[in-house]
Order: structure tokens, then C-alpha cells, then sequence
């Protein structure tokens, strides 16, 4: 019975409308900070006999802008192609690390501020790419 009385209570329509619109602003804030996670994430395919520069600034920059160029960071890479790649990571022309990523991995690398990656196919392949700050 008291169930029954609160429904019919004047108020309580308008307090359920408004838990209603609380938890939908709610959803919709997470939703846009799950969202914006991937905000720096790309997806890149590499042609045969590709060399293609990922990051830096400047001459040569073709696919992704590290949004922390200039700063210390992390680039997380994943292999979702079928065949290896290589990556470069170079600072002032000389060559720091030459690795491979298999296929269905994902690498992460420390970027010192100036630090310029590049991914070598010989075959075709697909690269996921994002990067996260140093705190």
C-alpha cells in the first residue's frame, strides 16, 4: 500500500524524471570519456615495400602527429595484419631501435621528446598506433 501512495504523490513524478535525466547525463558523460580514449588512436595500412614515418614534425611526417611531440611518451603499436613490420625509432637521423612486430602482437616503446618512429613493410600489413603521456 505505501507503494501505492508514492506514485500517486504529486511530487514523485518529477523525482523520477529527474533520477531519469541524472543517469542519462551520467551515461552520456562516460560514454564521451570512454570515447575520447581513442582519441589518439589510428589505424594505418602498410604497403609492400612501404617506409613510412609515423611521428615527428616537420619534412617526412606522413601518417600520425604525436600529440606529445616534444615530450617524453609511450607509443603502443599493434600488428592486426597478417605479416611483420618493422619499426624504427630514430632522434637526429641516427637510429636508436630497429625491431620487428609479428602479427596479432603489439609493441610499446618509450619516445624520448624528439624521437621520430617509422615502420618498415615488406609485406602488406595493418598497424594500430596511439600513444600515451609520461606522467
Amino acid at each position: 500500500m505505501k507503494a501505492d501512495y508514492l506514485l500517486d504523490h504529486p511530487t514523485d513524478s518529477l523525482f523520477i524524471k529527474n533520477n531519469i535525466m541524472k543517469h542519462f547525463l551520467l551515461l552520456l558523460i562516460v560514454a564521451g570519456v570512454l570515447s575520447s580514449c581513442d582519441a589518439y588512436k589510428t589505424t594505418l595500412e602498410l604497403d609492400p615495400s612501404q617506409s613510412m614515418g609515423i611521428t615527428g614534425i616537420g619534412p617526412g611526417q606522413d601518417a600520425v602527429i604525436n600529440p606529445y611531440f616534444g615530450y617524453d611518451s609511450f607509443i603502443i603499436i599493434k600488428n592486426r595484419g597478417e605479416n611483420p613490420f618493422g619499426v624504427r625509432i630514430q632522434n637526429n637521423g641516427e637510429i636508436i631501435k630497429r625491431t620487428d612486430v609479428a602479427p596479432a602482437t603489439t609493441a610499446r616503446f618509450k619516445l624520448n621528446g624528439k624521437d621520430r618512429v617509422f615502420f618498415d613493410a615488406t609485406s602488406k600489413s595493418v598497424a594500430v598506433v596511439r600513444f600515451e603521456a609520461i606522467d
